[in-house]
């Protein structure tokens, strides 16, 4: 009888031991219980989805050309651009601070003129690129001069000099000597000289370049007389640096007007495309998006310096009023894409940021629009125009997404 009662004993305790052992729980050994478990990894689905854009509106004056921190010259087939400049009047004495003479010390002799540009941006490709300046007087020169009012200022009679630009060279601090006579006229070095300033360019092909504007802090043009004073002051010599107190620069052909859902972006005046959505609220609330690109195909090859690329970005409308919405300011949320000009390749513009702003959201408070600009909207010359809405290849969405989990379901 004691021998069966230890044999019930050790069965007890050996079906206890192995209950135990099947009830510890492993956190470090993923993969022991495949039938409750999920997937060591959740499963991305990527979908096209077409007609979701009902909406597009695109709108050009978002920048003033004559309040562009950059001046263009251009002689290509499609933009003839040329750079007007005019400077502060030449003063018509000095006064030292160890002068005694009140009236001051009157302008002399002019020893030299000299001209410093900055070059912020140049075709490489394009070999012996020469700066053309042209002088006239300046009292005519503002916002209003038009490109056919200023061609005949660009004659062979106001020629006076060309600046060099090595090949190497992309930006480059330009500094050129110029001819005195056209910057003094013989009637009298008394007289309050206005000098205008015309710039256009020249290279073994045809191109365009980029002259930074007086509104680029710290590098604007500088026309610097080297002078020596009116006798008795004979020895005394002094620089009056002139700097712009207007530039621009004018172009032909305008941007085009700007076609009915068709999306154009950048140039200058700068334009922008509005595009509204209707996306189904499964690819909103119902999954979880890991990335979403919009995909936009040209109307026509992008606009721009040869062989580049320039920059779009996008932001979510906060109160859509068309051409004057107002855009939810945050980096965050920012999407961005290339352009290649040139090239005939479809455009993606990464916006997963704001569909996962969207979600949760109701249309009516946060409309689902973006706006998309360049994104050096007042340096930007590039030019985008892609299909709009009703075009052959309208824009698309492209999503990646993670379906929601149902816990508690095997």
């Amino acid at each position: 009888m004691a021998r069966t009662q230890d044999w019930r004993k050790a069965l007890v305790a050996a079906l206890l031991a192995g209950a135990a052992f099947a009830c510890t729980e492993d956190v470090a050994a993923p993969g022991r219980c495949p039938d409750l478990c999920s997937a060591d990894s959740l499963p991305v689905i990527d979908t096209i989805i077409t007609g979701v854009v009902i909406g597009d509106t695109s709108v050009r004056g978002y920048t003033d050309i004559s309040q562009l921190p950059i001046l263009v010259v251009a002689n290509q087939p499609l933009l003839d651009a040329r750079t007007l400049i005019r400077f502060a009047p030449v003063p018509k004495r000095w006064f030292p601070s160890t002068l005694q003479d009140t009236g001051g010390i009157r302008i002399g002799t002019v020893d030299s003129v000299t001209l410093d540009l900055r070059l912020d941006a140049r075709d490489t490709t394009a070999k012996n690129l020469r700066i053309l300046v042209y002088h006239f007087p300046g009292d005519s020169l503002d916002s209003t001069v038009t490109y056919a009012q200023a061609l005949p200022l660009f004659s062979f009679g106001n020629f006076i000099d060309s600046v060099p630009v090595d090949d190497t060279l992309q930006v480059a601090n330009l500094h050129r000597v110029l001819p005195i006579t056209p910057f003094v006229p013989d009637t009298a070095l008394a007289d309050t000289l206005n000098n205008g300033v015309g710039l256009w360019l020249r290279s073994d092909s045809l191109t365009v370049a980029v002259i930074a504007a007086t509104d680029f802090t710290n590098v604007p043009a500088h026309l610097k007389y080297y002078v020596h004073g009116a006798a008795p002051y004979t020895d005394s010599s002094t620089v009056f640096d002139l700097t712009p107190v207007f530039d621009s620069y004018v172009a032909s052909p305008p941007p085009r007007p700007i076609q009915p859902h068709t999306l154009v972006i950048g140039n200058q005046p700068a334009a922008r495309a509005f595009l509204r959505f209707q996306i189904p609220s499964y690819y909103v609330d119902s999954v979880s998006i890991t990335r979403a690109t919009l995909i936009m195909t040209p109307a026509t090859p992008p606009r721009g310096f040869p062989h580049t690329s320039f920059g779009l970005q996008a932001l979510p409308v906060l109160r859509f009023l068309g051409g004057k919405s107002l855009l939810v300011q945050d980096t965050s949320l920012l999407g961005r894409g290339t352009v290649t000009v040139a090239s005939s390749a479809d455009v993606s513009l990464e916006v997963g940021a704001i569909l996962r702003l969207w979600k949760g959201t109701n249309s009516d408070s946060l409309p689902r629009a973006i706006a998309i600009q360049a994104v050096n909207e007042t340096f930007e010359t590039g030019e985008f125009v892609g299909q709009g809405s009703t075009g052959a290849s309208p824009p698309r969405l492209q999503i990646s997404f993670v379906r929601s989990l149902k816990f508690g379901v095997p």
